[in-house]
């Protein structure tokens, strides 16, 4: 018999979850313990293979690490992280690297690396919020890029659209769909047909766009971008080419470029 963590609570049924290398077993209060393991014996197998899995991940997500010369994603290809004595957080265009500050520790580097994918993603994403907006008829009252791990965007009622930074490491016709996606929520607020419709009309590959989505999913979960809060606060004390929240700046300067008013 498998070793399991029993929480009991006012429920009907018996439930089983993997989480963080252990099996966590929810069950009824008055369930009878012989039921619960009949449950757990049942699945076991399965529940086996699952437990081997995550133990994996949480191996793979504790042995990241990113140092000087390893390669990150960015819109769906990859470059190098350089070392620049004396210079700041910034993208190398011109010779396509991920530049940080000498001498950083490990996680350092990953706070500095994070911060420019911050940056980065408010500057990209502002300008496909303004190429889309027109295509779908459709306009965004405010624009943030987010911590989020669980979701890719999100669209509120009062169409404030929010984006993980996370989304910065796929290709840019997968950045696309998701903010087309969330566009149509603004005609849609659900995902019924007629929502759907909406992001066809503009991205007829949606289904396969998402399916590499969800495949980058995977491997971003594989690796640990957790940031603590004195790595993070060092990381935004280094000089750089400009602010993660300046995205903000941006979008609002692209509007006024593309107002009626400039005739554009």
């Amino acid at each position: 018999m498998m070793d399991y963590t029993l929480i009991r609570s006012n429920r009907k049924t018996i439930a089983m979850q993997v989480k963080d290398g252990k099996l966590i077993v929810r069950a009824p209060i008055k369930a009878a313990k012989r039921d619960v393991d009949a449950a757990v014996a049942k699945f076991e197998p399965e529940l086996e293979a699952m437990l081997k899995n995550n133990i994996a991940l949480i191996e793979r997500r504790a042995a990241f690490s990113l140092n000087y010369g390893d390669t990150v994603l960015y819109r769906g290809k990859e470059y190098p992280i350089a070392a620049r004595p004396g210079g700041r957080v910034c993208f190398d265009d011109a010779n396509g690297e991920f530049c940080v500050p000498s001498n950083l520790s490990p996680e350092l580097i990953k706070a500095a690396v994070v911060q420019l994918y911050k940056m980065l993603a408010g500057r990209h994403l502002a300008g496909r919020l303004l190429h889309f907006q027109p295509l779908l008829g459709v306009s965004v009252t405010n624009f943030h890029i987010t911590n989020a791990k669980g979701r890719w965007g999100s669209m509120s009622r009062r169409k404030s659209v929010s984006f993980s930074w996370r989304l910065i490491l796929a290709d840019d016709d997968i950045i696309d769909c998701v903010v087309v996606h969330e566009l149509a929520h603004i005609k849609e607020f659900n995902h019924s047909k007629a929502f759907w419709a909406e992001v066809e009309k503009i991205i007829p590959d949606w289904r396969e766009r998402e399916a590499r989505l969800r495949s980058l999913s995977r491997k971003i979960n594989a690796e640990n971008w957790d940031v603590d809060r004195k790595a993070a606060s060092m990381a935004e004390s280094v000089p750089s080419a400009d602010s993660p929240s300046a995205y903000r700046r941006h979008f609002a300067d692209y509007k006024t470029i593309l107002s009626p008013q400039n005739g554009i």
